[in-house]
């Protein structure tokens, strides 16, 4: 391999380092989770059912790293996310989203509204119910190391130090690093 393909190659690598492998159901995204793997989820609510007769059904679709979780006793997978937002008005508000995952894999996703700064609950609790692969999907984070591993057995010690420090300020900058 010529040194302009071995340079392309390394500068490259940070923008690729990192794939996602779908993972089919509960077991396989509890061992990743239990293992370290960083794991997001992607919702579809137009794949779940309302909750509740007074839940409309949406199109809404959006996804998220898991950070926190818990798994109980009975292999349930438990995580949450709020964040802070803007509402239709323009009024800040911050959003609690709750989601359940059992071991059939079935799972409830909630969402509750509330007003800043003084955390009110704005209207009801919002409720889907959806499933692996009907309306909640998961994905891992799955690193490169072939790539990583070929150029590091390379002639070039330039080019290896250039890849450990662009990997280093890859792994720095992202958020999950």
């Amino acid at each position: 391999m010529n040194k302009s393909c071995l340079f392309l190659l390394a500068m490259s690598f940070p923008a690729m380092s990192w794939a996602s492998e779908a993972l089919p159901d509960l077991p396989a995204v509890t061992q990743s989770l239990l293992t370290g793997k960083s794991v997001s989820v992607v919702l579809d609510l137009g794949l779940c059912k309302p909750g509740s007769s007074d839940v409309e059904p949406t199109k809404t679709r959006g996804g998220l790293r898991i950070d926190a979780f818990r798994v109980t006793e009975d292999g349930t997978l438990a995580f949450a996310d709020d964040h802070f937002s803007v509402n239709r008005d323009g009024k800040p508000i911050n959003q609690f989203l709750r989601y359940r995952v059992h071991p059939d894999g079935s799972a409830e996703f909630s969402m509750t509204i509330f007003s800043v700064p003084d955390y009110r609950q704005i209207d009801k609790t919002l409720t889907y119910q959806c499933g692996i692969g009907k309306g909640l999907s998961f994905f891992a984070g799955v690193e490169f190391r072939r790539v990583e591993s070929a150029l590091a057995a390379s002639d070039q010690p330039a080019l290896n130090h250039t890849l450990s420090s662009r990997s280093m300020t890859s792994i720095r900058a992202s958020p999950r690093g």
